[in-house]
C-alpha cells in the first residue's frame, strides 16, 4: 500500500506513509514528495507544521508555520489552528505566539478561543496573565452561558484571583443567572441556586425556598443535590428532621455515584 501512495497519494496521504515508513529513508521519501505535492494554503501549511513537529524536525514547522502567519490569516478558526501548533512546539517564544493569536481570534468573538485563553488563565498567574482580559473573557462566558454550562462557568470564577472574581460578581448576577437556569429544569442550576439561598437566608421562608429547590434537583437526578439534601433531613436545615429521608437520600446519592455519600453510608454500616 505504501508503494502506491508513493506514486499515486496526494499531501496528507504521503503524510500518511511517511509517519508509518520501515526505515529513515523510506520516511524522507514519501516526505519529501509530500512537500512537492502540497497545496500552498493555511490546512496544508498547518498540517506540515504538525507532522514536522511529532516527527522531530522543528525547523521545519517553524519554517511552516512562518509561511502560514505570512498568509495573514484572519479568521479565528485559522489563528486558533496556528496558535495550537505553536503550543506544541512549547518554546517561550512559541508560547508568546499563540497568545497573541488567541487573544486576536478572541477579539473577532470565535468563543472556542476565549475558551482556550480562559483554561490558559486557570492558574491565575503567568508570564502573559492580565487581570483586565481574565475579567473580560469571564464576563463574556458567564452572559453567553446556556443553563447547562453555567455551573462550569461559574466554577471558573471561584477560581480566579480573589480581586477578578470579586469585579465578575460585582458585574454579573449569578444569582438571578441561576434562578433563570433552574426555571429552565437545570438540576445543577438548582442545586446551586439553593445554595445561596441558603447561604443569605435571614427568615424560615427563605430556607423553605431553598429546601424546595434542593428537593427539586435531588428529584431531577443531581447526585450532590441528593446528599445535601439527606444532610438537610438529618440535621432538620429547613424542613422536619427525618433520620429515614436522610437515609434515604444518602442511599439515592450512593447508588448515583457520589463517592462522599458512599463513604457516609459505609461509616454508618461500621457502627
Amino acid at each position: 500500500m505504501l508503494d502506491e501512495i508513493g506514486r499515486l497519494g496526494d499531501f496528507e496521504a504521503l503524510l500518511f506513509a511517511a509517519a508509518r515508513a520501515p526505515d529513515a529513508a523510506a520516511a524522507q521519501f514519501y516526505y519529501q514528495r509530500a512537500n512537492a505535492v502540497m497545496p500552498c494554503d493555511l490546512n496544508a501549511l498547518a498540517r506540515k507544521a504538525e507532522f514536522a513537529f511529532k516527527a522531530g524536525r522543528p525547523e521545519d514547522a517553524a519554517a511552516a508555520l512562518d509561511v502560514a502567519l505570512a498568509l495573514s490569516p484572519e479568521q479565528g478558526w485559522q489563528q486558533v489552528k496556528l496558535a495550537d501548533i505553536h503550543m506544541a512546539l512549547g518554546s517561550l517564544e512559541d508560547r508568546e505566539a499563540a497568545f497573541q493569536l488567541f487573544v486576536a481570534a478572541h477579539r473577532q468573538g470565535y468563543q472556542p478561543a476565549s475558551r482556550r485563553l480562559l483554561d490558559w488563565y486557570a492558574s491565575g498567574d503567568g508570564p502573559f496573565y492580565d487581570e483586565t482580559l481574565h475579567e473580560e473573557l469571564l464576563l463574556g462566558e458567564l452572559r453567553r452561558a446556556g443553563p447547562s454550562e453555567l455551573y462550569s462557568i461559574a466554577s471558573k470564577v471561584g477560581n480566579a484571583p480573589e480581586a477578578v472574581a470579586t469585579r465578575v460578581l460585582v458585574e454579573f448576577d449569578l444569582k438571578a443567572a441561576y434562578g433563570e437556569a433552574a426555571a429552565a429544569g437545570d438540576p445543577v442550576a438548582m442545586r446551586e441556586l439553593a445554595k445561596m439561598i441558603s447561604a443569605g437566608a435571614a427568615t424560615d421562608d427563605e430556607l423553605a425556598e431553598a429546601a424546595r429547590w434542593l428537593n427539586k434537583a435531588a428529584t431531577a437526578g443531581d447526585p450532590a443535590a441528593m446528599l445535601i439534601l439527606a444532610q438537610a433531613y438529618a440535621f432538620g436545615l429547613g424542613m422536619e428532621p427525618s433520620p429515614d429521608k436522610a437515609r434515604l437520600w444518602l442511599q439515592a446519592a450512593a447508588s448515583a455515584g457520589n463517592e462522599a455519600a458512599d463513604d457516609l453510608l459505609s461509616i454508618m454500616r461500621v457502627r
